[in-house]
């Protein structure tokens, strides 16, 4: 028996009922509200695993913001995964303006499309409710204003037997454009502190304060070695992965990325 909490959120009510039923045929525990600030509050309150959130997103799209800005503000990508899910042949600009607010679209025909991309949503989630993603198929990025330096981890990481493919920013701004196009493939990013524009310290409290992106694992690789420093880093990134004082080791480094490249 599936114990999961599933939260749906919509306006449709057929439609929601045959997501309800589904979920509550293959033992989920369902909750359906309409776009209300209830619909907020149980998320919150509630704490589902999963959220599947309904976007028949017209040419403002506000209910949608609305919806997953207070989501955002309230820290609902804490416990839950958000899935909106729209019909196709809706003007799906305003998705991909806002998809760092959610984990995952489903663009559907009829009900049993939907029905059918839900199951296998479900069957790509684990028992705790997250994705689960093949970690070797995983994006590295790394984050340094120096070409010297980036060339030096990225040797690092062939070094340590990791084959991942490498994406490269110099520096925090470039490295969330790069985030806005490709968080879903990224599975570890290694941030410089010392860089133009925008800083690692100011990138990674960037980071975060937008779900998903707090969400992928992010180690700092830096000179900056006082524990102030380092305290610092963790006030900015209560997540953060792991702070990596240059200069190290061969050995030092692997030990720092191998639980979450393996």
């Amino acid at each position: 028996m599936n114990e999961k909490k599933v939260l749906l959120i919509g306006s449709e009510e057929y439609l929601l009922n045959k997501v309800d039923e589904y979920l509550t045929a293959q033992g989920y525990l369902v909750k359906t509200v309409a776009y209300t600030e209830d619909a907020v509050d149980e998320a919150v309150h509630w704490q589902p695993e999963l959220v599947f959130l309904q976007a028949l997103v017209d040419s403002s799209g506000l209910d949608l913001r609305e919806v997953l800005s207070e989501f955002e503000k309230k820290e609902v990508a804490q416990h839950a995964l958000t899935i909106v899910f729209t019909p196709q042949g809706q003007d799906i600009d305003t998705l991909k303006e806002i998809g760092g607010l959610y984990s995952e679209s489903i663009i559907y025909q009829e009900s049993p499309d939907l029905i059918r991309q839900i199951e296998e949503f479900l069957k790509r989630s684990n028992n705790a409710g997250n994705l689960e993603t093949d970690i070797s198929k995983k994006k590295i990025l790394v984050v340094d204003d120096s070409a010297l330096q980036r060339k030096f981890m990225i040797s690092m990481i062939q070094q340590a037997g990791f084959n991942h493919s490498i994406m490269e920013a110099q520096n925090g701004n470039e490295a969330i454009e790069i985030l806005g196009r490709n968080y879903k493939d990224i599975g570890l990013i290694l941030c410089d502190w010392n860089m133009p524009e925008l800083s690692g310290i100011q990138f990674i409290e960037a980071l975060a304060k937008i779900p998903p992106l707090d969400q992928i694992p992010l180690l700092m690789v830096t000179a900056k070695t006082s524990a102030e420093d380092e305290k610092e880093a963790y006030a900015k990134h209560p997540k953060l992965a792991g702070y990596l004082e240059k200069p190290f080791t061969t050995k030092k480094f692997t030990k720092a990325v191998k639980e979450y490249l393996s």
